[in-house]
């Protein structure tokens, strides 16, 4: 079977070319250095900002490993993207992660490529093959989350 024929590789393809176009959207706006991983859990912690979020709600909203989200988040520390408060609800140990006024300053920005990128999906696709083509991605998330 050859690799480009296989649905892992098409869905690699899509990824990388939806970095590509993020990379590239961000080229073009005051957000520069921040890998596409940063971005998504930027975006994450902007729609869950009413809440408190901690490490292990990343790791669950992305599928990271704990030693992924760990790197991402002190990296974004080190970029001040977010810092890490003690919780107001749990244990004090437990660190939330918050966007910081200089991250708040960019969710705009990452949302309006968000819109963009779903705007070009819903172009290309019909509603009908958009609520078909996440019912896939689900089943193959699940699935490939079984082992």
């Amino acid at each position: 079977m050859q690799v480009e024929n296989t649905v892992g590789f098409e869905l690699k393809q899509m990824g990388t070319l939806v970095t590509q176009n993020m990379e590239r959207h961000l080229k073009n706006s005051s957000i520069e250095n921040l890998s596409a991983t940063q971005i998504w859990v930027l975006n994450y912690l902007n729609e869950n900002r009413n809440k408190e979020v901690f490490q292990i709600d990343i790791q669950n909203a992305f599928s990271f490993k704990k030693a992924t989200v760990s790197e991402v988040i002190k990296r974004m520390q080190y970029k001040r993207l977010v810092d890490l408060v003690p919780s107001a609800t749990k244990d004090r140990r437990f660190k939330q992660i918050v966007l910081t006024d200089k991250s708040n300053s960019y969710v705009e920005n990452i949302d309006k490529f968000v819109q963009n990128s779903e705007e070009k999906f819903y172009q290309a696709l019909s509603d009908e093959e958009i609520t078909q083509f996440k019912k896939m991605a689900g089943k193959i998330i699940n699935v490939l989350g079984e082992d």
